[in-house]
């Protein structure tokens, strides 16, 4: 027979966490978007081959960006979800 200790406590912390790079992830996103993209569009002036390429590869890693947080909101979701099962098989166990 094996047994298995989980610490709710470092789940709870571990999906906090997640959230908290999710966050930080969309806001880099924002202000990228926001500092670049924006001026870029407001330009007036004639658009060279480095001012596209300027914008293609920001908005290339804004949508990397977008990616990597959605995976970290499913990774805080996946943690919750993982804490409530194992509260309810303890209980169960109980």
């Amino acid at each position: 027979m094996s047994t298995v200790s989980i610490s709710y406590g470092s789940l709870k912390d571990a999906s906090n966490e997640a959230k908290d790079v999710a966050k930080k992830l969309n806001k880099y996103a924002d202000s990228l978007y926001g500092q670049v993209c924006q001026k870029l569009d407001r330009y007036g002036g004639n658009w060279t081959s480095n001012l596209a390429a300027a914008k293609s590869k920001t908005n290339a890693k804004i949508s990397e960006l977008l990616s990597e947080k959605s995976r970290y909101e499913t990774y805080t979701t996946n943690l919750i979800h993982l804490r409530d099962e194992c509260k309810s098989v303890d209980k169960a166990v109980k």
